[in-house]
């Protein structure tokens, strides 16, 4: 009588397999981590820029509310705040422009300037609203 003793080939073949999806799995997570990381850098300057308008725009509207405090605000008093105050000062803190687009006015509703502000990475259009 032949006995067949028992062969360890399937303990063999559990530990491969565990070893083969346990660097499988390391694989993908290192894969998902550096995609991860990839967008995490890729978005921080537009972020950037975007609290940068923000300010921009509520700068703007800060010293023309109080520039038409003082006189009547037209067209050629903002494009000359813009132009050549509060543009070249920003210019000179980092790579953004900011440019006069145009104006609209209508008795009993704020004035409403518009803006093109371009940084490294975004052009927005703002409409500032004045009170006049």
């Amino acid at each position: 009588m032949v006995i067949d003793r028992p062969t360890s080939d399937r303990g063999q073949l559990v530990l491969i397999g565990a070893i083969s999806l346990a660097f499988i799995l390391l694989g993908v997570v290192i894969v998902f981590n550096s995609v991860q990381y990839t967008e995490t850098i890729d978005s921080g300057g537009a972020n950037d820029d975007i609290s940068e308008i923000r300010t921009i725009e509520s700068e703007i509207q800060t010293n023309l509310e109080t520039l038409s405090e003082e006189q009547s605000v037209d067209d050629s008093d903002v494009e000359e705040y813009i132009d050549e105050n509060y543009a070249p000062q920003k210019a000179a803190e980092g790579p953004i422009h900011i440019s006069y687009v145009q104006s609209s006015y209508s008795v009993g509703s704020p004035d409403t300037f518009k803006i093109n502000i371009t940084t490294t990475e975004l052009t927005v259009t703002k409409e500032i609203e004045v009170d006049a």
